[in-house]
């Protein structure tokens, strides 16, 4: 099961992703180094309060840097707080930002 991960990881990483560790505190203070941190390969992040993002519509005005299951984020740490689980570890991904075109985020 854990190489299966480490070769997701990796597939999503040559691909032009990026992938962070993120422990699975949604919104509680969590002990999380820095790079390297929380004994993983990647850097650990705490999670903060999960603030819902807004809904995203196709040709609006309104900007959608980060998208996570049809809701618009200011930036990717505020939709893996929303989109990741609060009861275990997690790795929430994207693939990076392109001109104009929201940045979607996932979380396994």
């Amino acid at each position: 099961m854990r190489a299966s991960g480490l070769f997701v990881v990796s597939v999503v990483v040559a691909c032009g992703g990026t992938v962070e560790r993120d422990p699975g505190t949604g919104g509680s203070p969590a002990v999380a180094g820095g790079t390297g941190g929380g004994g993983g390969a990647f850097p650990s992040t705490p999670l903060g309060d999960c603030s819902p993002g807004y809904p995203y519509e196709l040709g609006s005005d309104e900007p959608c840097p980060y998208l996570a299951e049809g809701l618009c984020y200011p930036d990717k740490l505020a939709a893996c707080a929303c989109v990741c689980p609060a009861d275990h570890d997690s790795w929430c991904s994207s693939g990076y930002p392109t001109g104009g075109q929201p940045t979607v985020v996932t979380c396994d």
